[in-house]
């Protein structure tokens, strides 16, 4: 008998804390709206598994092993069962999370009172399940140029553009979770791929996913939590290089909240019943990611660089866009990275785990570590044995992009050692280990 329940709790930090997105500090200036963590927690005899979204840039490893320690220490033997996975908004605190700060303690605490209210809340409960092939909102964002080069976000109605370097994982999956007793809808969870990168700013925000959840409740009439699980989308944005209207507002925010939110409201209607949802159970494993080594050289170049620009106003939003003309913002920002890269990571081999529930011959839920591609996520359903596969990225606590082995030399800014702090062949690797967990 499979058990489901649902709780989510506000965390909204204070004024001041910072905000994660961006190569630049952003202390918080007020809110634009609430961010949460939601726990979608589900029981089958003994076994208790299940998904912690948090509204958050990102999750720390720190954070992430920190939450699972005193999740045991209360009990919970089922920490190591749990997806924490992050929607990445980057309006929202993240990797810049400090342990030592009132909101890492206060974000461990409401992230405990969750998952104990979604275990209070435990009934008896049925999935069912729908899908549709079409996102309208999401491109992929690196281009092949003119050049025989490829850019990413190389500007809109760029006339050098040839085509997309990739494509985009367009299923929009929506999973309904029934009260068995009553057939009240208990909750909702949402897979679609997409950064949610839309407002920019010092405002905190869930970005579109909040507002997906509030125009899903708003159709519904009811207060449901809506959990949005973002699938792989490293190399995903919501930026039409076609068009030339701005993109980059909470206006856009909620445009695609609302846009989305309709499309879950409408597959809601639509949804079948699994068949076999259980046995419920639970597979992990550790996959040793190889990070870069900075050559001797290279440090050099870094600290010669650092020392030209030191005096550079860091103050703006460093985005995407220095990365493309190269500012001296966004060349201090290497160098300094570069600088902190030698002396703390070079070389270095870091654990990031792979959790997957399976829920009988029907459905698995994957958290994968980092930003993977979205070529990633679709080789992983295409090899899984599982008709429904639905794939989190941003779990667990390891934060890098995860491209393509042939993504590094075409260019683009998400290999370059900013945004990427492994060697070419990790996203491979981590296909290669996880299809395994995925066989019935």
């Amino acid at each position: 008998m499979l058990q489901a329940g649902f709780a989510r709790e506000i965390i909204t930090p204070a004024r001041g804390v910072g905000l994660d997105g961006y190569f630049n500090a952003r202390p918080n200036t007020g809110v634009l709206d609430d961010i949460s963590v939601k726990a979608a927690l589900f029981r089958d005899g003994d076994t208790i598994g299940g998904i912690v979204t948090f509204e958050l840039e990102a999750l720390t490893e720190e954070f992430y092993r920190t939450l699972e320690t005193r999740l045991r220490q209360d009990g919970c033997e089922y920490a190591s069962n749990l997806i924490y996975h992050a929607i990445h908004s980057h309006t929202a605190p993240g990797c810049g999370l400090d342990p030592q700060t009132p909101y890492f303690h206060s974000l461990l605490e409401r992230a405990c009172a969750c998952i104990r209210n979604a275990v209070a809340n435990l009934r008896e409960a049925r999935l069912e399940y729908a899908s549709q092939q079409g996102n309208p909102f999401a491109f992929n964002r690196r281009y092949f140029m003119k050049n025989g080069g490829v850019k990413t976000n190389p500007g809109k109605l760029n006339p050098d553009i040839v085509k997309p370097e990739g494509p985009v994982d367009d299923t929009i999956a929506v999973l309904a979770v029934t009260d068995v007793a009553d057939h009240r809808l208990m909750g909702v969870l949402a897979n679609l791929c997409n950064h949610s990168d839309t407002i920019g700013g010092t405002l905190v925000s869930a970005d579109w996913p909040g507002r997906l959840e509030r125009c899903v409740q708003n159709e519904l009439g009811e207060d449901i939590p809506v959990v949005t699980m973002v699938s792989p989308a490293g190399d995903i944005n919501h930026f039409d290089v076609n068009s030339s209207d701005p993109q980059d507002s909470y206006a856009e925010a909620k445009r695609l909240g609302r846009g989305y939110g309709e499309i879950v409201f409408r597959l809601l209607r639509q949804t079948r019943p699994l068949a076999e949802a259980t046995p419920l159970r639970i597979a992990s494993t550790v996959i040793a990611l190889q990070k870069k080594t900075i050559s001797a050289a290279e440090l050099a170049d870094a600290r010669k660089t650092a020392a030209e620009l030191a005096g550079t106003d860091l103050t703006h939003d460093i985005t995407s866009e220095d990365l493309i003309t190269n500012s001296p913002a966004i060349r201090l920002t290497v160098a300094r990275k570069i600088i902190d890269f030698a002396e703390k990571e070079s070389g270095r081999t870091i654990p990031a785990t792979v959790r997957v529930l399976k829920f009988g011959s029907a459905l698995a839920l994957v958290g994968l570590p980092g930003e993977p591609f979205t070529e990633i996520g679709l080789e992983i359903k295409k090899q899984s044995s599982f008709p429904i596969t639905l794939l989190m990225g941003l779990s667990m606590g390891v934060v890098t992009y995860l491209p393509l082995r042939e993504c590094y030399a075409r260019g683009g800014y998400e290999p370059g050692l900013l945004c990427c702090s492994v060697v070419p062949g990790m996203a491979e690797k981590l296909i290669a280990e996880v299809v395994p967990l995925l066989r019935n």
